[in-house]
């Protein structure tokens, strides 16, 4: 629901996991890929994502993001991943 009500564009299956499209934020930032984004995530907003880049560098704009833990705390992470995603730049 959260990827559909934010635009933002993802890819999901089955499992707990998302990839996320955080291009836009790492452009605005100014930082090189996905690596230095969840370095940034962790530090300034207290949310560990494993960077897309991991996965080669078809990935290297995009984050992956757990949701296997209860919904209330999920919801909580994805509230402070939107609002980062505001804040950076």
């Amino acid at each position: 629901r959260f990827v559909a009500e934010k635009g933002l564009r993802h890819v999901l299956g089955q499992g707990y996991y998302a990839f996320l499209d955080v291009g836009p934020a790492i452009d605005r930032a100014g930082l090189a890929d996905s690596a230095e984004f969840g370095s940034r995530l962790a530090e300034r907003h207290g949310l560990a994502v494993v960077p897309g880049i991991y996965f080669g560098p078809a990935a290297a704009r995009w984050i992956r993001f757990s949701y296997a833990l209860p919904p209330e705390t999920t919801e909580r992470a994805l509230a402070r991943l939107w609002t980062a995603l505001q804040q950076e730049s």
